[in-house]
């Protein structure tokens, strides 16, 4: 029989080694270990939970491509094997065809029976089928990604890389005219091998713009970053604000200081002096970027980043792959590195939530060849946090709540109650005397941020009642 636990153990099992926003327990997926890699994720089949697509080259069984469906618990199923697997490149999904399911976009590096470069539009058709389209977007190893840039409604393609020719890179432009087939659009962009393109609207004008990082083979090779803004009827022009020029990391825009704006992290290495770098820009907009001071490692070659509310705390923390490094943000641009000791070394990771509760999984690719496959890690700070009571002698709603919280006694208590409110990290943010607490009690919680809190309700510092609460 469980019994009711005083509040400093609680608040010991909230807090333990920060514990709780630190484990993480390895699913063991047995993914393949791949070089070359990209990953990335959608609700594919509508059911409320995120699937991925995977390319890359294995050593064991040279390019491939995979589609894995989420069937919960921490279980993936293969449902398909592509026909055109690849690596060297990208992997996207998007909706091309507004038929309210996305489809894949897949190019890189064809195998012994394909052609060097490869550009493939997987639809998806429902029932785990998908069917090759013929879009007429050349091959490329490099990336592709999806990109509305005239604002129609429908979906284009940009992509930079290496063609057909390996003296040939570009950065390419095509116009979806909504019924499969897609156009090139002149842009008269430089050509630059892409190791990565980040889509989003920087300047908050309405339209998609991209930042891209890379380099260029010929005729010589050096790092190259750029972005460039869309200036209308397929014009894009160079802000001309002097980032650092990286290679061989990938880049992702969010709004980390919640200003209302993107900002930017990119990582990868500044071939002038063979150092590798992790580089966070706050966008303090008209094209103006402050580099930020935030001293974060940097990456391998290649290397990948990606950044989500990983604690549910209210910012944005950072994954790093090659080698994997997971780095809390403390506020005032300060990360912890939080690490996981059993976190393999691979490229690229990413943030996920995998299984639906509220807090951010880690998917890693292992390298082939590595003494471990490739896996997911499931995020244990919300489902370890213990329940320690029987019955609820209350009911606390609406969770999530945005500004004022009901709680509802299923009965009169005589004597003085306790509602306090914690964060992930098991500091108290929020109390509440109620005396003799009877039918419904209202508490205004407007003042906290947005994220995951615990709550408990104690009478004479024993704990009748325990729960989480989410804020919006």
């Amino acid at each position: 029989m469980k019994k009711n636990l005083p509040l400093i153990t609680l608040l010991i099992l909230f807090t333990t080694p920060l514990l709780h926003a630190q484990s993480f327990t390895d699913l063991q997926n047995g993914f393949p270990s791949l070089t070359g890699a990209s990953s990335a994720w959608a609700d594919y089949d509508g059911d409320e939970d995120l699937d991925f697509a995977l390319i890359g080259f294995s050593s064991v069984t040279a390019e491939i491509g995979s589609i894995y469906r989420n069937d919960g618990s921490g279980v993936f199923t293969l449902i398909k094997n592509l026909e055109f697997p690849v690596s060297s490149g990208a992997v996207s999904w998007g909706d091309f065809d507004h038929d309210g399911d996305p489809d894949l976009l897949v190019n890189g590096q064809g195998g012994n029976f394909s052609p060097a470069a490869v550009t493939t539009l997987y639809r998806n058709d429902g029932n785990d089928v998908f069917t090759v389209v013929a879009s007429g977007l050349p091959g490329v190893i490099g990336i592709s990604r999806w990109i509305d840039y005239d604002r129609d409604g429908w979906l284009d393609v940009i992509m930079g890389g290496i063609g057909i020719s390996f003296l040939e890179d570009s950065i390419r432009l095509f116009h979806n005219d909504t019924t499969g087939v897609f156009t090139e659009v002149q842009i008269n962009l430089p050509g630059y091998y892409s190791s990565d393109i980040a889509v989003a609207d920087f300047d908050l004008d309405g339209d998609m713009d991209f930042f891209f990082t890379g380099g260029t083979l010929s005729p010589s090779t050096f790092p190259v970053t750029q972005l460039y803004r869309n200036d209308g009827n397929a014009q894009f022009a160079e802000v001309p604000f002097p980032f650092m020029d990286l290679s061989t990391g990938t880049a992702a825009w969010a709004d980390y200081d919640h200003d209302g704006d993107p900002d930017l992290l990119y990582d990868g290495l500044d071939s002038t002096i063979l150092v590798a770098k992790t580089l966070l820009y706050r966008n303090d907009s008209l094209g103006l970027f402050a580099l930020i001071d935030a001293n974060l490692p940097g990456s391998g070659e290649p290397g990948s980043v990606d950044w989500a509310d990983m604690d549910n705390d209210g910012d944005l923390d950072i994954l790093i792959g090659g080698p994997t490094t997971l780095l809390r943000n403390d506020g005032n641009n300060v990360y912890t590195d939080i690490t996981p000791v059993d976190f393999q070394q691979g490229v690229p990771c990413s943030f996920a939530d995998v299984d639906s509760d509220g807090d951010q999984d880690v998917l890693i690719i292992a390298a082939s060849g590595g003494d471990s496959g490739s896996s997911i890690h499931r995020n244990e700070m919300i489902t370890a946090v213990p329940d320690i009571q029987e019955a609820s002698p209350s009911f606390v709603f609406p969770n999530p709540v945005s500004d004022q919280l009901t709680i509802s006694f299923n009965k009169k208590i005589s004597g003085n109650i306790s509602f306090h409110i914690m964060n992930s990290l098991g500091q108290d943010v929020f109390n509440q005397e109620i005396k003799n607490a009877e039918a419904e009690q209202v508490v205004n919680v407007s003042s906290l941020s947005p994220a995951l809190y615990f709550y408990t309700i104690s009478k004479d510092d024993v704990i009748i009642q325990a729960g989480k609460l989410m804020v919006n």
